[in-house]
């Protein structure tokens, strides 16, 4: 039996992955290996195209960027050296955006103001104790940004229009 709450056709849709998780190419970089430019982007457009599909079931889906966590050490400038690991993260999101941005039923999100606010090293004790990326405040305030999203997509977001039609308040 299903869940109450889900529908496997949902008004809103989250989709936040991990890019080791989509791009095995991208995984192995994190390993030390070295790995193409175009297989990371060919395995960044095959789940572009599993995204896709599910536009079809949904009226707006929300996609976070893809970040590296914060206890992954790059190489400091060299990762944005062609195969670097900051210039295949930044191929995998301008995918997205190159292929995504456009359409209608889909926002981006940005998680850099999300994963700036975290305490340092309680994103490696939340992995460890439940194998999930971030800490439960960094939830929240997603949470808070996609509720954001949505009010405005649903078209219940506030608007306010100041006018001065006589001047008192800003002299003219």
């Amino acid at each position: 039996a299903s869940h109450p709450l889900w529908s496997p056709t949902p008004d809103v849709l989250v989709v936040w992955t991990r890019p080791e998780s989509i791009s095995s190419a991208f995984g192995n970089l994190l390993n030390g290996l070295s790995v193409s430019e175009q297989d990371v982007r060919q395995e960044t457009l095959q789940f572009v195209d599993l995204v896709a599909a599910r536009l079809a079931t949904c009226r707006t889906l929300l996609l976070p960027f893809w970040t590296v966590a914060p206890y992954r050490r790059g190489l400091g400038v060299s990762d944005w050296r062609k195969g670097g690991l900051g210039r295949m993260l930044h191929i995998m999101n301008d995918v997205l955006i190159e292929q995504l941005a456009d359409h209608p039923g889909v926002f981006l999100v940005s998680t850099d103001q999300f994963l700036a606010q975290q305490v340092p090293g309680t994103a490696d004790k939340f992995w460890y104790a439940a194998k999930t990326p971030f800490p439960a405040t960094t939830y929240a305030a997603v949470s808070e940004s996609i509720q954001t999203v949505l009010r405005t997509t649903a078209g219940r977001s506030r608007k306010l229009l100041l006018l001065d039609l006589d001047d008192t308040l800003w002299g003219g």
